[in-house]
This record gives structure tokens, C-alpha cells and sequence, in this order.
């Protein structure tokens, strides 16, 4: 039986070069996570990087608790309500799973990123003033940015596979921006070999992030509204190095005013960034 996890990945690492390439990837798998307005609430990209050693100890692991648990794939979301595909089990079974899932996760990834942003607050700063860059998008381009670093300063030799859940609505921009990025050589740095997008049911690693994601989200509307940070977030974080990006008020005027430094205004900021025209870029 082909598993889920061989049907996303043998084909890419055939793509890249088979097994000789294999050895020295490193795979970084992110999901998205919203309010419940999805459009106007906090939105986080958040997502596990993991050396092919570890993303096969994860998803044996993860296959195991998904037959165990009767579950198609894993949701953070209808696991804490207890519906949808987690219907058929109790809030005790839940619980466990949930537990479970967090004892995975923090097993086997190398490193963790996570992005959060306030949508409106975005848009009214960078994207209603020209910048051509929707929040989901964005954060998109900081993980390809921030991934690269990190790969640079801890894995120098290795490059990078980014996988991204697939479905999002704006998933078409986001290609786009990582399109134009991937081109960059990013001063030497950029270690990037492919990226994809890939369903959530068909990636057990992409089921961690979807873990990742939906804590961070939930850890910071908690800050918001003044209430504590859930136990069980704390027990995924803690102890794991998590580089966490709030893109806060001042952080994204910062950015604003950064981009209008250096390009004029943020229309001509995102052409620069995102435009294979050699004439904006001159």
C-alpha cells in the first residue's frame, strides 16, 4: 500500500535528484492557521523543518496514531471541538490524541517558524497602500526568507524543500511570490531547491504544522483577550526552540517605511520584490 507521505515525496526527491540528494535536504512543511473570521482575524503560517530521517520517524509515527485513533488525517480544529472526522471518539479520546500528536511533533523536526500577523492591521498598512502582497502571501515570503537563513547559519551544506498546504485562497499569489523569489540568489544564500503545495490529508508532516500553527494562533488571540496560555500549548512549545516573527504595528510600519526608503513607494517595492521585469528592477 503506498502510504500518504510516499506519494507526496518520492516524486519530488526523484525530481531534485534521487537518492544522492536525499541525504543533504532538509523539509520544511508549513500550514495556516485563522480566526474564526478567517478574513479578518489573527492569520499564522507556522511549520516544522525536518531532514529526511525525521520525516520518516514522524510519519510512521503519525500513521500509527491515525489508525489507532480511526482518523483520516489529523485537524487540530475538530480535534479540540471533538467533530467533524473526530465525531466518532469522546473528549477524553481527544484529549489523548491530541496529546499524542504533541508528543510527535516535538520529537523529530530540527527546527520550527511561525508567523503571525493581524490581517486588517496588514492590509491597512502594507496592501491598501500599494503593496501588491495579501497577509497569507506574505508570510509565505517570510518562510522562504527566514527558512533560508536558518539553513544558511545551521545547515550550510544542505538545501531546502518547502511544502505548503495547498487550498488556501490566495494559494494562486502566493506561487507567484515564491515564483519570483526562488530566483533570487539571495547574496549566495538562498538554499532552496523546490517548493510545492501539497493536501493536508496527504502529508503527515503538513498535520504537524497544522498542530504548530493552530497553538501559535490560539497562544497569541489568548494574549489578546487577556486569557492564559492553553497547557497544551505549553507543552508543545516548551523546551523547543520556535522562531516566532509577531508582525506587529511597529514591525510592519517598519517594514513600510523600509520599503518606500528603497523603492519610493510600496507599489514599486512589490515589483521589485515580486516581478521578473528587468526594466522595474533597473
Amino acid at each position: 500500500m503506498i502510504r500518504a507521505a510516499d506519494s507526496v515525496f518520492l516524486p519530488v526527491f526523484r525530481s531534485i535528484g534521487g537518492r544522492d540528494r536525499v541525504a543533504v535536504l532538509i523539509n520544511a512543511f508549513f500550514d495556516e492557521s485563522s480566526e474564526g473570521d478567517a478574513h479578518n482575524g489573527l492569520l499564522t503560517v507556522s511549520g516544522y523543518a525536518l531532514d529526511l530521517a525525521g520525516v520518516g520517524r514522524l510519519t510512521a509515527e503519525w500513521q500509527t496514531l491515525l489508525d489507532d485513533y480511526r482518523l483520516p488525517y489529523f485537524h487540530m480544529a475538530e480535534c479540540n471541538a471533538c467533530d467533524g472526522i473526530f465525531e466518532h471518539l469522546d473528549n477524553t479520546e481527544c484529549d489523548n490524541c491530541a496529546r499524542e500528536a504533541i508528543s510527535i511533533a516535538r520529537a523529530h523536526p530540527l527546527h520550527a517558524h511561525s508567523f503571525v500577523l493581524d490581517q486588517p492591521q496588514y492590509r491597512e498598512i502594507l496592501q491598501d497602500q500599494g503593496f501588491d502582497c495579501d497577509p497569507y502571501s506574505f508570510m509565505v515570503f517570510s518562510a522562504f526568507l527566514h527558512v533560508n537563513k536558518w539553513v544558511h547559519e545551521n545547515q550550510p551544506t544542505r538545501r531546502i524543500s518547502l511544502f505548503f498546504e495547498s487550498g488556501y485562497r490566495t494559494q494562486k499569489r502566493a506561487t507567484e511570490v515564491l515564483q519570483y523569489v526562488t530566483k533570487d540568489n539571495l547574496r549566495g544564500k538562498n538554499r532552496v531547491d523546490s517548493y510545492t503545495f501539497v493536501r493536508k490529508e496527504a502529508s503527515y508532516p503538513t498535520q504537524a504544522a497544522d498542530l504548530i500553527a493552530w497553538h501559535i494562533r490560539k497562544g497569541y488571540e489568548n494574549l489578546r483577550y487577556g486569557k492564559p496560555v492553553r497547557k497544551d500549548t505549553k507543552a508543545l512549545l516548551e523546551d523547543r526552540t520556535v522562531l516566532t516573527i509577531e508582525f506587529n504595528e511597529s514591525r510592519l510600519e517598519e517594514i513600510r517605511d523600509n520599503f518606500c526608503r528603497k523603492s519610493g513607494n510600496l507599489s514599486n517595492a512589490a515589483k521589485v520584490l515580486f516581478s521578473d521585469d528587468d526594466v522595474l528592477l533597473g
